[in-house]
């Protein structure tokens, strides 16, 4: 509803905000539902585990919310290119984390009182929780067991806090992944006096150098066309690459030698 409402479509920006939103929306369901069912289980009715269970979780639910919403709105206020390409993400997961958390103190501990049980001494929930409790004192032996070592735990930590900037700064950046197309493009300006004849002679070459590559399925090209809207004294041309199973070598490694050739 809210897509419709804002003028969205169903593209890759907004399925993956949808996606990451599923992740984030899950958690408050979670921890609403344990914590109710976990009243239950010490021996309270239903409607007041409902009331208790939301009513603690309150707070921290309105705060992840809250959090998530200021991290992601300012996305959707950038400018330029990337204010343009994930503004629908930043919207659509922001709306998607609020409706999830009104949801989680709302309808989830009524839906709760409803239909969450205490569960059985013996069954297949019964092995579940008996699997999770063993899970949970693992861990609280392996916490205490850190807790124990605080100095070698800071000393840990003010290394990676260290780290940081320098992986940072030391990992390479780029707005998109460079993906193997399979497909390279060449443009060429000839003479302002360039006639067809002349740009059809060096085309050729071009051809050739295109063909001489293994890796090459299929050459095009166009000559005589208007780049600047005066003269037609340029050419378009390109090589469509083989499927990526009968080669070896990437469109981003083979560039550089056509270039090279070229």
């Amino acid at each position: 509803m809210f897509m419709i409402a804002a003028g969205y479509t169903i593209n890759l920006i907004t399925l993956l905000a949808v996606v990451l939103a599923i992740g984030l929306v899950v958690d408050d369901a979670i921890i609403i539902v344990e914590n109710i069912h976990r009243h239950m289980e010490e021996g309270m009715g239903s409607f007041d585990a409902a009331i208790r269970g939301a009513r603690e979780l309150a707070s921290p639910i309105v705060v992840m919310a809250t959090t998530l919403a200021a991290v992601f709105a300012p996305i959707a206020l950038t400018g330029g290119l990337t204010g343009s390409l994930f503004s629908e993400f930043a919207f659509t997961l922001v709306f998607t984390v609020t409706v999830s958390a009104v949801i989680a103190l709302t309808l989830l501990p009524m839906l709760s009182s409803k239909v969450l049980r205490p569960s059985p001494s013996h069954g297949f929930a019964h092995a579940l929780d008996a699997g999770y409790e063993r899970l949970r004192h693992g861990y609280d032996r392996s916490l205490a067991a850190v807790l124990k070592h605080r100095s070698a735990m800071l000393v840990v930590a003010a290394v990676v806090f260290v780290l940081i900037p320098v992986l940072f700064l030391g990992t390479p950046s780029e707005l998109a992944p460079t993906e193997d197309q399979g497909l390279i493009l060449v443009s060429a300006t000839g003479p302002a006096t360039a006639t067809l004849s002349y740009l059809n002679h060096y085309s050729h070459q071009i051809m050739h150098i295109f063909r001489s590559f293994p890796e090459t399925k299929q050459v095009f090209q166009i000559n005589g066309v208007s780049t600047s809207g005066a003269l037609d004294n340029s050419m378009i041309g390109g090589m469509k690459l083989k499927p990526w199973s009968q080669r070896s070598v990437t469109q981003m490694a083979l560039t550089p030698l056509v270039q090279q050739k070229l």
